[in-house]
């Protein structure tokens, strides 16, 4: 496995430019949009025969460019998924492309690994005040419906906790030495980070050592754009499951863990913020699977 080679200065400096942009190309400007869309393209098509239960191997096209295939997988969130598919035989690739998605798998297990130790002294500090957490998100589908947990690629621990909860819970995570930053399109959440800098180290994978965060919620409302928003609640105690994975009990939504991912009509592979070129998007990636 050979990484891709990526200077630190220069990394800040993409981040720092497409922080006043939003243009994916300030990341990116060796991919042109053709190119990472013929990507996007072919990571849905393997992922779609993967999952509707095509005959293995599935073999990914060997004229792409692995660099550009990479970027794709990192930026719909799949890398270490098609990482273990290519591990265990599911699909194949070009030895540049494989070497790629590789390092994709071998960072998403480091960082589960790390970010399961930073959930575990949450879940201690929050039982330790007699608060109940639901586990949402990445921490919970990737130990339960992935391969393996670090097949999933995660950027931070999601957890919700009943409004009367709530001020309880950042005093939790305050004592753990963590700080609050709130989104402005997300004002019910608050994400809470070590106070150090934290450095993107990767424009290619999820890094093992990037920056993470806890993000709280105390419902499952979510504004996906302006003007749009979703009115979920805040899920009651009979609707969840009680999860033993970690060292203190969760709870999950009961409805998801009871129904089975294959027979789905549709299986959402990833759902990421995949800035487009000169455009602000939220990109869903939606892979039919046959019932």
């Amino acid at each position: 496995m050979i990484a891709t080679v990526e200077r630190q200065e220069e990394i800040d400096r993409r981040v720092a430019r497409f922080q006043r942009s939003r243009h994916a190309r300030d990341l990116w400007p060796d991919i042109s949009l053709e190119t990472f869309r013929a990507g996007e393209a072919e990571l849905a098509r393997v992922a779609t025969a993967v999952l509707g239960g095509a005959p293995t191997p599935v073999a990914i096209r060997s004229d792409l460019r692995a660099r550009a295939l990479s970027v794709a997988a990192f930026a719909s969130g799949v890398g270490p998924l098609f990482g273990s598919w290519c591990e265990t035989g599911r699909v194949t690739a070009d030895p540049a492309i494989a070497s790629e998605l590789a390092i994709h798998l071998e960072h998403g297990r480091r960082r589960y690994a790390r970010l399961r130790h930073e959930l575990e002294r949450v879940l201690v500090a929050m039982s330790a005040r007699g608060i109940e957490v639901w586990l949402l998100k990445g921490m919970h589908t990737g130990a339960r419906y992935f391969p393996e947990p670090g097949a999933r690629s995660s950027t931070d621990i999601d957890l919700l906790v009943q409004p009367a909860d709530w001020a309880g819970a950042c005093e939790a995570l305050t004592a753990l030495g963590l700080v609050e930053t709130r989104h402005p399109t997300q004002p019910r959440d608050s994400a809470w980070a070590e106070p150090r800098v934290q450095r993107v180290r990767s424009l290619v994978y999820v890094h093992a050592d990037g920056p993470w965060s806890v993000d709280l919620h105390q419902s499952l409302d979510r504004l996906p754009f302006e003007g749009l928003e979703t009115g979920l609640g805040a899920p009651d105690a009979a609707a969840g499951e009680v999860w033993e994975e970690y060292c203190r009990p969760v709870r999950v939504l009961a409805l998801v863990l009871r129904q089975p991912p294959a027979p789905l009509a549709e299986e959402l592979v990833s759902s990421a913020s995949s800035p487009a070129w000169g455009e602000r998007v939220r990109k869903y990636f939606l892979v039919p699977i046959a019932p």
